[in-house]
């Protein structure tokens, strides 16, 4: 496996650089923009003025650190090649944001203070002391040991003096554990700007590039620091990368291992310009695009195996070609090495092998698990490494991946149509079940399957899902040939319902609207083509019914029926009835349009004559009866008419007529007598005009009495009252007769009449 070295350049000396090598790697550590290799934390604002901090003291150990000043290095103007940084085109591809490994991933964990708290093993193991501004500030690298947890660390102090008011720089480092970024320095409490106020911890990673950037992001110095082997060095690079020279540092060191004085990072330059294989005094290197030096590994160049020591120094080479294929690291994740010996770092999709797979951005670390890409989710397989496509399950939750998606595998969220039916995903992919609710639609899906369509009983209650988009219907529906009224909630409503001020029915097991004849609790409705229930008079099959109006419920009516004024009778099949009907043993009279025939005189039914009383009941008539209706059909059906002919027409004949036994009203007598001989006296001539003013329906009345005698004394008579709005009047036809004056509707005591006395009515 691979290791990779952090310390830029370590093996660089004065002397390289003066004679054959240009600092190469100053660009990678203080502009850090260049090859894509800076991470978009080092770009947020720092605070202008970071307060300096005292010196940590530790119960384990005090180090002094002297003050070391920084020797002035002169570097010919002619020794410096102008280097120019090459425009770096980025392509426009939209790639997830870049992976920043939890705190976690970064080594051992620990808590911020732990050192002070715990009993450290403190050494001091670099300082420098260089001139910022008008005063001066002392950095302090230590190497660190929990006495208790053995965790192991460094951690930083900056102590000012002189009239420096804050130190403006901020320290990144450099992991290669994270991909190669250059991140802010992380404690327990996440990601800090170093140095700051008081004692700064870093852990785990055993190598690490700590690099000064000021405010902008423009390097101006930093530390190689290698805790395993308990070294540290400072560096300076130009601070004005526009006009690069070369800066050296000595170096103050308490550690095992002694580093070169002449050890340094060269100014900014073009960091490819010195990648790859390098020779330095005799001896072959290989230097990393990101400016690491290979060690303890391998790598291909034109087509020979070189093979590096722990130094990185090349101890042989073979013309063997190495294979591409997977490599695990130490912590247990897997990286394409390349035939070069090198790693596929970059990140995103790539067929390999003959088979697709996700790297890490910056990294090049293989993926599985969930993959964002492009805003679009994958999954690919952890143990067999395939990118999952269809429906799948993933811990217990339902996804679909599209299969016919580009790249393969895209998790669908939304609709999506399959030939089983139709399904939803939410926002996070997972397979919608039950209930889903879209704007004002909602919808519902089976536990296993798709998108229900059709009827569907849900909790005691029935739904219709639109058969063609699926989502559940509310109001009117209509299905076939029969509707169907859904509530506010979509339930299929049965029973009775008004809407829009009708009234319907709905069946309740079908829950169809009902059409048509419906007997219900032995009552029977009707219902019209649309639904709505029948009110009022309906003709249905040629015959005529009545339906209950509103405030009943509308149910059909039998028996006897009044509305307004006229009575009906309808039949026990609700058939309005017409004609002349017996209903508990007396006839009625009914027209045409049902109405009940009501005090008639000589009404006329089947060509017969009839008397119909006020309620209704048809009579037989009599034979005088019979007779005045003959009458009034010659001479006309009025009043004056029947007594102009009563007064006229009639012989007077003198004679005391007895009437027979069997008659029980006399007047029909003396009517029969009248209208068959012509002759008669004045109880013929009133009997005859009783009859023809009762058939005209006039309250009408046969009075007997006395009138004065021209030869003195009183003598027997007969005349006819009849009373109109509860004036009764005299109808005298032998008075008209015998004195040739009015008798028609005179009063009593009218003058010129004579005077009635003793008088009774017989009717």
């Amino acid at each position: 496996m691979k290791k990779r070295k952090l310390m830029l350049s370590v093996l660089l000396s004065a002397a390289m650089t003066a004679s054959c090598i240009t600092p190469a790697f100053a660009g990678e550590l203080s502009s850090g923009e260049e090859n894509g290799l800076v991470s978009e934390e080092i770009m947020e604002i720092i605070p202008e003025n970071i307060p300096g901090t005292e010196e940590p003291q530790t119960e384990s150990a005090e180090t002094e650190i002297p003050e070391v000043e920084t020797p002035e290095v002169e570097i010919p103007e002619e020794e410096m090649p102008e280097a120019e940084t090459p425009e770096v085109e980025t392509p426009e591809v939209e790639t997830p944001e870049q992976e920043v490994l939890p705190f976690e991933e970064l080594g051992d964990g620990f808590q911020e203070g732990q050192a002070a708290e715990s009993g450290t093993s403190v050494n001091a193991v670099s300082s420098a002391v260089h001139a910022e501004g008008d005063g001066k500030y002392t950095d302090y690298v230590f190497p660190y040991e929990d006495a208790e947890t053995k965790d192991k660390g460094i951690f930083i102090s900056t102590f000012e003096t002189g009239k420096a008011e804050g130190n403006p720089y901020r320290i990144l480092y450099w992991d290669m554990k994270n991909g190669g970024l250059w991140s802010p320095c992380e404690t327990a409490e996440g990601k800090v700007w170093i140095p700051e106020e008081g004692v700064q911890y870093l852990y785990g990673t055993k190598k690490w590039n700590l690099h000064v950037s000021d405010k902008k992001g423009t390097g101006v110095g930093g530390y190689i620091i290698d805790t395993a082997n308990k070294t540290a060095a400072y560096y300076l690079t130009a601070e004005d990368v526009k006009n690069p020279s070369v800066l050296q540092e000595a170096f103050q060191s308490q550690s095992d291992v002694q580093i070169p004085a002449e050890l340094f990072v060269g100014a900014e330059g073009n960091i490819n310009n010195h990648a790859g294989l390098q020779t330095i005094n005799g001896k072959k290197y290989y230097i990393e695009k990101d400016g690491a030096l290979l060690t303890d590994s391998q790598c291909t160049v034109d087509g020979v195996i070189y093979f590096f020591d722990k130094d990185g120094v090349c101890y042989k080479t073979s013309e063997e070609k190495k294979e591409a294929g997977w490599v695990q690291s130490d912590d247990g994740n897997y990286y394409w090495m390349q035939e070069d010996g090198t790693f596929l770092r970059e990140g995103g999709w790539h067929e390999l092998d003959g088979k697709m797979y996700f790297l890490n951005y910056g990294s090049g670390r293989r993926r599985t698990g969930w993959i964002t890409w492009s805003k679009r989710k994958f999954y690919i397989e952890p143990e067999s490494l395939e990118i999952l496509t269809r429906m799948q399950e993933i811990d217990g939750k339902p996804y679909y991946f599209d299969p016919e998606s580009k790249p393969v595998g895209k998790m669908v969220v939304g609709w999506k149509t399959l030939k089983d039916g139709k399904y939803y995903f939410d926002k996070n992919g997972v397979r919608k079940k039950g209930w889903l609710t879209l704007g004002e639609r909602k919808y519902y899906f089976e536990k296993s399957g798709p998108m229900k369509k059709g009827w569907r009983s849900i909790g005691g209650k029935k739904y219709y899902f639109d058969q063609k988009n699926g989502y559940m219907r509310k109001g009117w529906t209509t299905i076939g040939s029969d509707k169907y009224y859904m509530n506010k909630d979509g339930s299929l409503h049965t029973g009775w319902r008004s809407l829009d001020g009708k009234k319907y029915y709905f069946v309740p097991k079908t829950g169809k609207m009902k059409k048509g004849w419906l007997t219900l609790n032995n009552k029977k409705y009707y219902f019209e083509k649309d639904g709505h229930q029948t009110f009022g008079w309906r003709s249905v099959g040629g015959k005529v019914y009545y339906f209950m109006p509103l405030p009943n419920s509308g149910y059909m009516r039998t028996g006897w029926l009044t509305v307004g004024e006229d009575k009906y009778y309808m039949n026990l099949d609700g058939s309005r009835c017409t004609g002349l009907k017996k209903i508990t043993g007396k006839n009625y009279y009914f027209e045409s349009n049902g109405k009940m025939v009501r005090n008639k005189r000589a009404y006329s039914i089947n060509g017969k004559r009839y008397n119909i009383s006020e309620n209704g009941v048809v009579m037989e008539m009599s034979k005088a009866e019979h007779l005045a209706a003959e009458r009034l059909d010659q001479i006309g059906w009025d009043l004056y008419s029947a007594f102009k002919w009563a007064s006229s027409a009639i012989d007077y004949y003198r004679h005391d007529f007895v009437v027979p036994d069997g008659y029980k009203n006399p007047s029909d007598y003396y009517a029969e007598y009248g209208f068959t001989t012509g002759r008669g006296n004045c109880y013929i001539m009133a009997g005859t005009f009783y009859h023809m003013a009762r058939l005209l329906g006039y309250e009408v009345h046969q009075v007997n009495g006395s009138v004065p005698l021209a030869a003195g004394g009183m003598g027997p008579h007969s005349w006819v009252e009849i009373v109109v709005n509860g004036s009764t009047y005299v109808c005298d036809p032998d008075f008209t007769y015998d004195s040739g004056r009015n008798g028609y509707m005179i009063h009593y005591k009218q003058p010129g009449t004579w005077m009635y006395m003793n008088y009774h009515r017989i009717n």
